[in-house]
């Protein structure tokens, strides 16, 4: 007999009580998508940042940031334009390491990102993007974004499959407590769940 599946869990907050409900991250997205090749070229000293996959950690959400690069690009780049970062876009690690997630935090600055990072950038009306950053972090939810490989050999993972990612979500008003609470910091509320 399989044990029970809980989609929400056991320690809340005690003013909700509703259910959590299953999406898809590409239903709380506005925008996913993923940098380019050939950034190489625009490479410097000073600039914009550049947040590549090694600046993602394997646990936590904030950045890593002691091997930051930085890139100078044409000012009508239309490149720069597509994956310019904004403060809250959910990062997540699409080659090689899957499933290192970042998220930017506020007053970051210009910044960019290369192909083996996918940018989510959320409705905010609808959802708190340090509480989805936090439960995407999971080691439940990473290991369901590992076995998502779409290549087998190589690892890696294309942009439909970002936003296919189901995991189960509460009210925003809850999503933002558990988010900016200490809980969501040292012992999440939602990581005693069973079911991603």
């Amino acid at each position: 007999m399989s044990s029970p599946i809980f989609t929400v869990p056991k320690l809340r907050f005690p003013e909700f009580s509703e259910q959590w409900v299953e999406t898809k991250l590409g239903v709380l997205a506005t925008t996913v998508t993923s940098g380019s090749r050939d950034w190489a070229q625009y490479y410097s000293t000073e600039g914009s940042k550049f947040v590549r996959m090694t600046n993602l950690p394997r646990s936590g959400i904030q950045l890593l940031l002691d091997d930051l690069r930085y890139v100078k690009l044409p000012e009508d780049s239309s490149e720069g334009k597509r994956t310019s970062l904004k403060e809250h876009d959910l990062l997540i690690s699409i080659t090689a390491e899957l499933g290192k997630i970042g998220l930017i935090p506020y007053g970051f600055g210009t910044a960019y990102i290369n192909q083996h990072t996918a940018l989510v950038r959320l409705n905010h009306a609808r959802s708190d993007a340090r509480f989805i950053a936090y439960k995407l972090s999971s080691k439940r939810m990473n290991n369901i974004i590992n076995r998502l490989n779409d290549s087998g050999a190589k690892a890696g993972l294309n942009l439909p499959t970002i936003k296919s990612l189901k995991l189960h979500a509460p009210s925003l008003p809850e999503q933002q407590k558990i988010g900016s609470g200490n809980l969501a910091k040292r012992n999440p509320c939602w990581k005693n769940t069973k079911k991603a």
